[in-house]
Parts: C-alpha cells; sequence; structure tokens
C-alpha cells in the first residue's frame, strides 16, 4: 500500500485502516477516535453498525450501533479488541429512556485525558421515538453521554454532560475541546441539533463551557448556524471534527479547525436526497468564542464517497503531519495525510 495524492493539501492511504469498501462481510465501521497518550500499541475506540434501516444517501435511514476497543501498531490497520465495557450505563439509559423512546446503540465516541490521567470517554446517546415520522428531526433525543477510568477497560457512566435544552436547542453530540489556557473552565464545540416548526431542523455548531470534564457543562451559543452560511458545503449541516494543537498551526492568533459541513438535502425525482458532507477549514477566535472565517470549499471528498466523508479524529505523526480519520459512507475508516504548511496555504493571510 502506498500514499495516493487527493489534492494539493490531502494524501489518501489506499486501503482502509477499518472495515472494507465493499462490507460484503456485513461489518460497517466509522467514528474512529484514538487515546491521545497510546502507543506501541495505539489504542482506541470506534463505533460499529450493527443494523442498518434505508440508505445514508436518504433522509430517514436508521442505525443501530455499539462502540468497541480497537488498537494498532501503525496507525494504518485497526483491528478490533472486544466490547467497550461501561460500568453503570444501564442506569443510565433507564434515566433517560420512556415506553415511547427505543434504544438504538452508543455512538460516536470522544477521549480526552486530563491532567490526573483519567480517561474521559464522550459518546452520543439516542433515542428514536417510536410514534414520530421518519421525516421529523425531533424524532430523535440525544445526549452526550461521559464515563471515566484510568483506562478503557475500566470506566464508569456518570451520567450525560449536554442534552435536549428547550424547544429550539434539541439535542447535542460530537464534542471538540477547545485548546485554552484558561484555568478556570474549559470550552467544547459540539454539535447541536437545532429544531424549527413542523418537526424540520439542521446540525450546527454550538459552544459549551465546564469547571469539570465530567459534568455542569453550559451550552452558551452557536458559533455556527448553516442557516447564515453563503458557503454551499456547508449551508445544510455542520459538526465539529478537531481544532489543531497551536503548536503545529495556528494563523496569527486564531486557532485552526476541522469541521464536517454538509451541502442543502436536494430533491431527485420524487424524493429527498442528502447534499454531500466533507471536512473543511475553519479559524476559531477563543478571546470572542467564535468561528470567524470558513475556507471556500471542503478539504477534499474520498473518491468511492456516495454523499459522506465524515472526519472524526487526528493524531500527530511529527511536527509537520497528522494523519486524519475519516469514515466515507458510515461504512468503513480510511487515513488520509496532512501537511502543515501545505494546510498553511489555504488560510487566509489577514480576515476582512
Amino acid at each position: 500500500m502506498v500514499w495516493r495524492k487527493l489534492n494539493n493539501y490531502v494524501d489518501m492511504w489506499e486501503k482502509p485502516v477499518l472495515g472494507s469498501e465493499d462490507q460484503k462481510d456485513g461489518k460497517r465501521f466509522m467514528a474512529l477516535c484514538i487515546d491521545p497518550t497510546s502507543k506501541n500499541p495505539y489504542m482506541g475506540i470506534v463505533r460499529q453498525v450493527t443494523e442498518r434501516v434505508g440508505s445514508v444517501d436518504v433522509p430517514g435511514y436508521t442505525d443501530k450501533s455499539r462502540l468497541l476497543i480497537v488498537k494498532s501498531d501503525d496507525l494504518l490497520k485497526w483491528n478490533v479488541v472486544g466490547d467497550l465495557r461501561i460500568d453503570g450505563i444501564e442506569e443510565t439509559l433507564k434515566n433517560l429512556g420512556g415506553k415511547d423512546k427505543e434504544f438504538i446503540g452508543l455512538e460516536d465516541p470522544d477521549i480526552i485525558i486530563d491532567e490526573n490521567g483519567i480517561k474521559h470517554v464522550y459518546f452520543t446517546i439516542p433515542f428514536k421515538h417510536k410514534t414520530k415520522s421518519t421525516n421529523d428531526t425531533t424524532r430523535y433525543d440525544v445526549y452526550v453521554g461521559h464515563a471515566e477510568g484510568r483506562n478503557l477497560n475500566n470506566l464508569f457512566s456518570t451520567g450525560p454532560v449536554l442534552g435536549k435544552l428547550n424547544d429550539e436547542i434539541a439535542g447535542f453530540k460530537e464534542i471538540c475541546l477547545v485548546p485554552s489556557t484558561n484555568i478556570k473552565y474549559k470550552t467544547f464545540l459540539a454539535e447541536t441539533f437545532v429544531s424549527r416548526k413542523q418537526g424540520k431542523g439542521f446540525s450546527a455548531i454550538g459552544i459549551a463551557r465546564t469547571e469539570s470534564l465530567g459534568g455542569g457543562w453550559i451550552y452558551q451559543k452557536l458559533v455556527h448556524s448553516p442557516e447564515l452560511e453563503s458557503r454551499g458545503w456547508c449551508a445544510g449541516h455542520t459538526s465539529p471534527c478537531r481544532i489543531f494543537d497551536p503548536n503545529f498551526l495556528k494563523q496569527d492568533k486564531y486557532l485552526v479547525g476541522i469541521m464536517n459541513g454538509r451541502e442543502h438535502t436536494k430533491i431527485a425525482g420524487s424524493k429527498e436526497v442528502y447534499g454531500k458532507f466533507r471536512p473543511g477549514l475553519f479559524l476559531f477566535d477563543n478571546k470572542s468564542e467564535d468561528i470567524v472565517w470558513i475556507d471556500e470549499n471542503p478539504l477534499f471528498e474520498d473518491p468511492i464517497a456516495s454523499t459522506i466523508t465524515f472526519a472524526s479524529d487526528l493524531v500527530y505523526l511529527n511536527d509537520k503531519e497528522v494523519i486524519l480519520y475519516a469514515h466515507p459512507n458510515d461504512s468503513f475508516v480510511r487515513a488520509y495525510r496532512l501537511n502543515a504548511f501545505k494546510l498553511k496555504a489555504l488560510l487566509p493571510a489577514q480576515l476582512k
């Protein structure tokens, strides 16, 4: 296997690092995240889709999932170790559930290590309302769950850190830590479900503050809304991926991040079809806590993706290169290599 050049900024490892392009074995993997303190081997968590009803290209499909522990010696081939087990998760699910709700499995993990070496694992807890139509974006209750422990085999659920706030801010998932020197609180970006009338809505990027990684998160505001977006690639839905370590890449006083942006849903014949979902660059102002610039175009698209190339995590190889992991079609995981100097060329010399 070799690195294949996708464009001037991105190289792609041709073989999937987890799963396969055709899924002939019936296994689908997505949302790989890496324990940043692990090496020899590297350890991580991945979401496995255990059942899919519908097509990822068409609104209304449903995935049932579970979380698995995975490991790798070289970052380019990942193997499943076993199920991610979380003590106390059943009690958490019981407290959040109800007769009208169907739990469809834990999703979309993230791992953050605190100053004491405790691993904090975040994940989506989704419930589907059985009586709501497939076209109703409020048919899901979505929480950011949390568990912690000394290692990935010894985690305890503490309950969700984010959930539905009101009729407009209807849920959260996909968190992203904002690098900061602030010692009073930590700041996170999160995919934020915004609900509108008649069950319509979209995913946006919100921001939350907390003094504790394990709880007490307070939602602040939206920092990106597709409703106000003129760039087509992220005018339908958006979700944060990662913000680069400023020692690796920054632009003046601004942090550089990767978001996942989706085009507007389209009508093909008599049915709705999702727009493309792809990663792209943004700049974040830590002082105002705002996204102040977004690239005019996405960074890349996987060559076999029908609609989805969704970035989930990155690993630093050296002071110039990172591996970015993404999952095409929510079905397998691919590795892409990014170079800091090449990415710098995409950033504005100065903001208007």
